[in-house]
């Protein structure tokens, strides 16, 4: 998946993905043993973002003879995040996987299963499963920083420039506006970003628009949500909150 970088910070919002049946005429995948089998049906993931992390479950379709231990990878290129274990069966069953590692990004993934039967393995079987993106776009890094790019998290008052960096691994979808709202001591100041690069939008001259006061400072990027009029300069109103950045004036 192609990635994309942005300057900003905001909260996240819900998909589901709903378990696909199989094809016409297609055989469930079956792996057996001596004394147990097991076949799957299907996997999907119903997933809800806030402020791009994850929550929400994943589900598991099959059919075995007996009741199994049930241990879950999900895999996606060199990644791997391990899911709680379950039990399932016997019979037809619908097992319900949570929590979700709440840093995962939407995308493809292989789910691999390795069941055991009274201490005994199964063959491994593996499924595909889709995690659906939220409209208002991932971000699975957001820092701030000084010219030099290098991360801070605490900022000198007399700072000249700084830089909001937002890394989208899941860009925004249509022609959602973004927008940003820094909060800080008696200050909140809004406005539209105007400077964008592929992957990047442009940064805040801190002295241009603001007095860095000392305390704690958060900057929220939000996508969505309808122009303000009559404001000093451009602004968006309303929007979903996709992240936010923390760092403290000293």
């Amino acid at each position: 998946m192609r990635r994309r970088w942005i300057a900003l910070s905001l909260p996240v919002l819900a998909a589901v993905t709903a378990l696909g049946a199989l094809p016409a005429g297609a055989q469930p995948r079956r792996s057996g043993g001596a004394d147990a089998f097991l076949s799957l049906n299907g996997a999907a993931v119903r997933a809800h973002w806030r402020q791009s992390r994850l929550s929400g479950v994943l589900l598991l379709q099959g059919t075995d003879d007996e009741r199994l231990a049930l241990t879950l990878t999900l895999t996606r290129g060199s990644g791997r995040w391990s899911l709680p274990a379950v039990s399932a069966g016997p019979g037809d069953f619908e097992a319900r996987v949570s929590p979700l590692p709440r840093t995962l990004v939407p995308g493809a993934y292989r789910l691999l299963v390795d069941a055991t039967s009274s201490g005994a393995a199964l063959p491994e079987q593996q499924l595909d499963v889709a995690i659906k993106a939220p409209r208002e776009g991932v971000v699975d890094s957001a820092w701030i920083s000084g010219a030099d790019g290098r991360r801070l998290t605490v900022v000198s008052g007399s700072a000249r420039r700084l830089y909001w960096h937002f890394h989208f691994a899941t860009w925004p979808a249509g022609r959602l506006r973004l927008g940003v709202t820094l909060f800080g001591p008696h200050t909140k100041v809004s406005w539209i970003p105007t400077a964008h690069r592929p992957n990047v939008v442009a940064g805040l001259p801190a002295r241009a628009h603001v007095r860095l006061r000392r305390g704690s400072w958060r900057l929220v990027l939000s996508a969505g949500g309808r122009k303000a009029t009559g404001t000093p300069r451009p602004a968006l109103v309303g929007g979903t909150p996709v992240a936010t950045v923390h760092f403290t004036v000293v």
